[in-house]
């Protein structure tokens, strides 16, 4: 039986119960979830060295902005999406466009058809 390879994704949300909701809703969703980062500097890291097909940002971590982690993945072609509850904020941004948003609190059909909008 031929099984078709699962797109793999990053989460980056300083929230644990949001990360986890954003996990579950992907996986259900038909994506495999490798890394979850809940800081900016684990975020940049893993945006830096991490060969995956997509990535969401929560753009507030914390007191700092996910802005850094965005420009790390628009110059090496890895596509996102904001998952966030400031939309307004983030759609203020040059990239917004490009790489859309979902806004919190979460409504899953709505995240898993953004996501596979990303898919390769």
């Amino acid at each position: 039986m031929f099984h078709e390879k699962q797109p793999t994704l990053v989460v980056i949300e300083d929230d644990f119960f949001i990360a986890s909701d954003i996990e579950d809703i992907a996986t259900k969703g038909g994506w495999n979830v490798v890394e979850i980062c809940h800081s900016l500097e684990h975020g940049l890291a893993t945006a830096e060295h991490l060969q995956v097909d997509a990535f969401t940002l929560d753009y507030e971590l914390g007191e700092e902005t996910a802005e850094s982690i965005a420009k790390q993945l628009n110059q090496r072609d890895i596509p996102f999406i904001y998952v966030t509850g400031q939309l307004e904020a983030i759609s203020a941004l040059p990239d917004f466009i490009q790489h859309r948003g979902v806004s919190k609190p979460l409504q899953p059909h709505i995240l898993v058809d953004h996501l596979n909008n990303l898919k390769p």
